[in-house]
């Protein structure tokens, strides 16, 4: 079978899992610090969304997903530059028109000091940034090297968005936006409404180019100990957007909408259910997140992810019981691809990542040939 027909049948229910995809892709300093270990240096992140280079799944033979070039982005993008040197550190604009400051000699997370929306004059003074229809955002020659590079028809293809809790993040910042939804309400239901029109022009041109498989809506609305914002405020202000995003989705032809949200999303599961989502990712074990429990109280869910990165770290003993303990009930369950539940950190020793690989390609052969052999 092909990567899309494993694919297919992974999620469907009807068939053991095949299907074996890490789903938050891989991160710029492990595979720099992988290197070390042996890791070819040919193998590298890249693409269109860097983590999600094929060059890494086709390495260590996990399946992959083929991201269509759908520029989601700020169009034009605001110009990066820097504003202040501090020697160690610099202060900069990116180019989604966020000031932060950044290390200059190590990897680290930055500070974000400054948000490109502060109330409605701000807001549309960027609304020409967010044409779908602008011709920067679907020049030929980036998707005819797309088509040329990538196996669109035998690997399944997706559609990478931001959601609507992390637009409104994106634009305000985590702090202010959580207020904004109290003190700014009509200002955050304009955004919202605005992002649903154009998330869904943007997948109506991009299902005339190429087939979608799913959408992928990246939320991140969720931390170790919950929602970032009540259930009641996202049935107030996200729910009706959401749900008309998915629901056009459906008419063009996209079956699946799943959702990428770190943390404990044990209360955001029914809330997106109900607006039409089927699947989530990645299931953040160290957020009291575990896949078994999440399958008994929802059985057709697709579920991606969920199994514990710092397990795999440790090696041995831990990282055969981790994948013993879940994956081999999973995936005859269907309905569920093997992920880690975020990305390997440069901790994990290359060897045990290839051990981990080997022992879930093991896992799923066995599920298939039991079946095969019945």
């Amino acid at each position: 079978m092909t990567a899309i027909e494993r694919f297919q049948n992974s999620i469907s229910g009807n068939n053991p899992s095949s299907f074996f995809w890490d789903c938050i892709g891989y991160r710029k300093e492990t595979i720099k610090q992988w290197h070390k270990e042996g890791l070819p240096a040919k193998v590298e992140t890249g693409g269109f969304l860097g983590q999600y280079g094929k060059l890494p799944y086709d390495f260590f033979g996990l399946d992959w997903v083929n991201f269509a070039p759908t520029n989601f982005y700020f169009s034009p993008a605001f110009e990066a530059k820097v504003l202040k040197d501090e020697n160690r550190t610099e202060i900069v604009v990116d180019e989604s028109g966020v000031i932060l400051r950044r290390s200059k000699v190590s990897v680290s997370m930055p500070q974000y000091l400054e948000y490109p929306v502060k109330d409605k004059e701000s807001y549309e003074s960027l609304l020409f940034r967010k044409d779908a229809a602008s011709s920067e955002r679907w020049l030929p020659e980036v998707w005819s090297k797309w088509k040329q590079d990538a196996d669109v028809f035998s690997a399944p293809v997706a559609v990478f968005l931001i959601g609507f809790f992390a637009i409104i993040r994106e634009l305000m910042g985590v702090e202010e936006g959580m207020i904004a939804f109290y003190d700014k309400p009509r200002l955050v239901r304009r955004i919202l409404k605005d992002h649903c029109d154009f998330c869904i022009e943007l997948v109506r041109r991009t299902e005339k180019k190429t087939r979608i498989d799913f959408c992928y809506l990246w939320e991140d609305m969720s931390y170790k100990n919950g929602m970032l914002i009540s259930p009641a405020l996202f049935e107030e202000f996200i729910t009706s957007e959401a749900t008309r995003f998915i629901e056009a989705m459906k008419m063009f032809g996209v079956p699946n909408t799943i959702i990428d949200s770190d943390g404990d999303i044990r209360e955001l599961i029914p809330l997106y259910m109900n607006c039409g989502a089927n699947g989530f990712l990645p299931f953040e074990v160290q957020a009291g997140m575990d896949i078994l429990l999440v399958r008994k109280q929802y059985p057709d869910l697709i579920i991606i992810g969920g199994i514990d990165k710092l397990a795999i770290a440790r090696g041995g003993e831990a990282l055969e019981k981790e994948i013993d303990e879940k994956v081999k009930l999973m995936v005859n369950h269907g309905r569920y691809i093997p992920s880690l539940d975020h990305q390997a950190h440069p901790e994990m020793p290359l060897a045990n990542y290839r051990q981990y690989v080997a022992r879930v390609r093991e896992v799923l052969q066995d599920a298939c040939s039991s079946v095969h052999v019945t």
